[in-house]
């Protein structure tokens, strides 16, 4: 519930919105728990995306790549909140 304002400001087309949150919905449960203490706000979540997704393709791999390995997701998303800099690299 908390997130989808934060998506719906990044996220432009309704396809793209579907997208996301049938991927987002297949994330084991302490990924979404992680995921949602991760977006504190429009613009940390505009980041990360900008970074890591630029379209609905880019999205439908980068979720697949974690949902894949759901025990990596919650230290991932802890680094990047902590060292932004660092993450960016990667």
């Amino acid at each position: 519930m908390e997130i989808s304002p934060f998506f719906s400001l990044f996220v432009k087309s309704p396809t793209e919105i579907s997208l996301f949150f049938s991927l987002f919905v297949e994330l084991p449960m302490e990924s979404s728990l992680s995921f949602n203490l991760f977006v504190k706000s429009p613009m940390e979540i505009s980041l990360f995306f900008s970074l890591f997704v630029k379209s609905p393709m880019e999205i439908s791999l980068f979720f697949s790549l974690f949902v894949e390995l759901p025990m990596e997701i919650s230290p991932f998303f802890s680094l990047f909140v902590e060292l932004p800099i660092e993450i960016s690299v990667l």
